[in-house]
This record gives C-alpha cells, sequence and structure tokens, in this order.
C-alpha cells in the first residue's frame, strides 16, 4: 500500500489556516457576538460557525500567488533557518 506523503509547508499552512479560524471563533465569542447564557456547547459552536460564514462573506480573503524568485529564495533561507513561520508566509506569497 503506498503512503499519501505531505510536504512540510502544507502542513504548516494547514495549521495556520486552523490558527486563523480559531482566532475568528475567539474574536466572536470575546467581542461578545455570541451570546452564550443559557446555551449549551453545541448550540454555541453552532452560532458561532454561523457567524464566522457572515464574517467571510462580508470580508472575503483574497489569495494571490507571487512567483517573483526573490521570495522563495527568502522563503528557503527562512527554513533553513528554521523559521518556519515567516518561511511559509514568502513561500505562500
Amino acid at each position: 500500500m503506498q503512503t499519501k506523503h505531505r510536504s512540510p509547508i502544507s502542513q504548516e499552512i494547514e495549521q495556520i489556516g486552523r490558527e486563523l479560524l480559531a482566532g475568528i471563533y475567539e474574536a466572536l465569542l470575546a467581542d461578545g457576538h455570541i451570546e452564550t447564557k443559557g446555551k449549551d456547547e453545541k448550540q454555541i459552536m453552532a452560532e458561532v460557525r454561523q457567524a464566522a460564514l457572515q464574517w467571510v462573506k462580508r470580508r472575503p480573503l483574497m489569495m494571490s500567488t507571487d512567483f517573483r524568485q526573490s521570495l522563495l529564495a527568502r522563503a528557503r533561507t527562512l527554513k533553513r533557518g528554521r523559521a518556519d513561520r515567516e518561511a511559509v508566509l514568502y513561500y505562500a506569497t
């Protein structure tokens, strides 16, 4: 059986996405956009998901790829220096 290999960069990008989503959820709760009193966890999470979807519809996240060699060279340098998160930023640009 053949296993599917995922690159460390792909894993890092997925982790950043999870952290971004967690930050949106946290902000919605901390800023009082979701009333939690008298609700169970399932109800709260359903409201948070709905609010997050509405937030994304109003503020679409745009992605763009820049293939300049200087950015890729910088990403490689950062990766060698173990600055993985910053390397992902340059790589994903």
